[in-house]
């Protein structure tokens, strides 16, 4: 791999944090990572290309699969999200029902994420909270109340 830096004492203070590499792959921008250091954004890369400057200030995305605020979900076996990250890519999420922790899976090849309903979610009403975050620090939200 190779290390590419381009100068960026121009970049704002503000948007320092959220600074990363990107290589120019027709119209898109691919991510490569990186971070901002002294007046410089480097990343690694083993791809050659071209690299230009990209600030990633957008929440990821969450979107319900088959849960819904007020759902019925006694005749589901999961609760599904579409999860999507368009630059940085997905750091870390975090499921919780009533307030618990739960093991949500992810499936990276189809921008999903599952939890398989085990013995801890018994009948009745619950909240799910689910939390993402960016590999820039941006977080999204979803909650929602659903019965079992």
């Amino acid at each position: 791999s190779v290390t590419v830096s381009i100068e960026a004492d121009q970049l704002p203070e503000r948007l320092r944090s959220k600074a990363l590499l990107a290589r120019i792959s027709g119209r898109n921008l691919a991510s490569v990572g990186g971070q901002y250091d002294a007046g410089y954004v480097t990343g690694r890369t083993r791809t050659f290309g071209s690299y230009v400057i990209a600030v990633d200030t957008v929440a990821p995305t969450i979107r319900p699969g088959n849960i819904r605020n007020g759902a019925d979900m006694s005749r589901e076996t999961a609760i599904r999200l579409d999860i999507r990250d368009e630059l940085s890519g997905i750091l870390r999420y975090e499921g919780r029902i009533d307030g618990e922790w739960v093991l949500f899976e992810h499936d990276p090849k189809r921008s999903l994420v599952y939890y398989t309903f085990d013995g801890r979610v018994p009948k009745g009403s619950h909240e799910l909270t689910f939390r993402l975050e960016d590999g820039k620090g941006n977080v999204s939200r979803y909650r929602a109340r659903f019965t079992r």
